[in-house]
């Protein structure tokens, strides 16, 4: 009977210990199958998609983290005139001029002074001194150097021009500005020990204006915002600034002009004969 006891207690060791290892297998086995599926998971979670495999929807991902080294800036796109120069004439960097605007606020009844740009012009040295020198409708022009033209000056529809500081534009015959023409006149904005841009104008035997209209002829819109203003009638019975001779009082609109506005600047219209220095010529 202990025989029996004794084989039946080796019996159940032995039986014991095979299945350690069985159990311990099983045990390492989850180990890898549970390590095996948290790392597919992982995977499946940085290829954008769920455990299920159902793609995760573009508004719910995560935003893009911003890197260490983020790309520098843009640079800025600078408009500029073509063959502009600035305050210092370096060509090199060109800029859109600065010029001063004055007006008149209806709502406050003052004079209002303002520094706008001007990007968008042509360079009166560019414009010939040729038989016809016209300035066209719609277009700004900078006086970027002293300029002198012997022919009359024609102004076509509306035309601004803008003086540049320290520069004199002579016009040895005046500028027409007819009765549908409009003038607009600024100066660029000053800095400390800039002068004026300057507008000189006359007229010698002709009996035209030396700003403003033809012999007989009623005279545009003439708006002086700025800048500095020279207009001389040696012989001519026209108005400086303003219409020409209305000869033999042909019409009573002859001579005269639309308007004449002046809001700032230094102003000096000289007539030696029977015309008005700002206004009318004689008759008109």
């Amino acid at each position: 009977m202990k025989i029996n006891k004794y084989l039946a207690v080796f019996i159940s060791a032995a039986i014991l210990m095979s299945c350690v290892p069985s159990m311990a297998f099983a045990s390492d086995t989850d180990d890898m199958v549970t390590e095996e599926t948290e790392e597919t998971e992982a995977t499946e979670a940085s290829d954008g998609t769920e455990a299920t495999g159902a793609t995760v929807d573009e508004q719910d991902a995560p935003p893009p983290q911003a890197s260490d080294d983020p790309e520098p800036a843009p640079e800025e796109e600078t408009v500029t005139a073509e063959g502009s120069v600035d305050h210092y004439d370096d060509a090199a960097t060109a800029d859109p001029v600065r010029y001063e605007y004055n007006h008149y606020d209806f709502d406050t009844h003052e004079i209002v002074r303002e520094f706008p740009y001007c990007s968008d012009y042509t360079l009166l040295s560019d414009v010939a001194d040729t038989g016809s020198v016209t300035l066209t409708n719609g277009k700004w022009y900078v006086l970027d150097s002293n300029r002198t033209y012997n022919n009359r000056i024609e102004i076509s529809g509306a035309v601004s021009i803008i003086l540049r500081n320290d520069k004199k534009l002579t016009c040895k015959n005046g500028i027409h500005v007819g009765t549908n023409a409009v003038l607009n006149i600024f100066c660029e904005q000053r800095y400390l020990g800039d002068t004026l841009g300057t507008l000189h104008a006359e007229v010698d035997l002709s009996d035209n204006s030396p700003i403003g209209g033809n012999v007989n002829e009623k005279a545009g819109v003439i708006n002086i915002y700025s800048g500095k203003i020279e207009a001389i009638a040696y012989s001519s019975q026209s108005a400086s600034i303003g219409g020409g001779h209305n000869t033999y009082n042909v019409s009573e609109d002859n001579g005269s002009a639309k308007s004449i506005n002046i809001y700032g600047g230094e102003i000096s219209a000289i007539n030696n004969n029977n015309g008005a220095a700002i206004g009318g010529g004689r008759f008109g």
